[in-house]
């Protein structure tokens, strides 16, 4: 995967972090798959399979919505707790923490699934599976 480190300068919020926090909205695996963590209050990391998926990740971070959205990934996806820097999001966090998503890419996949990637992967590599 291609990566690249994107950072804010002086956002409206400083980004979340969790007991859970990569976000993996397409899976790593697909042409638009990506994985997205923050690293510090001011920086993500950013995992693409492609360019063109990092110029769209690089184009929603500069448009400077973004941090809410990953707060927003981060806080529901979190187990238990939720780091920041101090409490000013504390009633956000409050309101999101550990509400719904997944972030282990291999959590909602099935047994068929990963064969089938693995075997797709061999026959790419010329590799029989």
């Amino acid at each position: 995967m291609r990566w690249t480190v994107l950072s804010a300068a002086n956002p409206k919020f400083e980004l979340l972090t969790s007991d859970r926090p990569m976000l993996i909205t397409n899976g790593i695996g697909p042409p638009a798959g990506h994985l997205i963590m923050p690293i510090s209050p001011f920086h993500i990391f950013v995992a693409t399979n492609n360019v063109e998926k990092e110029n769209e990740i690089r184009a929603v971070w500069n448009g400077g919505n973004a941090i809410e959205q990953v707060n927003e990934r981060v806080a529901c996806q979190s187990r238990k707790y939720v780091y920041g820097t101090d409490d000013k999001q504390l009633a956000f966090v409050s309101k999101r923490l550990s509400l719904a998503y997944t972030a282990d890419p291999l959590e909602n996949l099935s047994f068929d699934t990963l064969l089938a990637a693995a075997r797709a992967t061999a026959a790419a590599s010329g590799n029989q599976a």
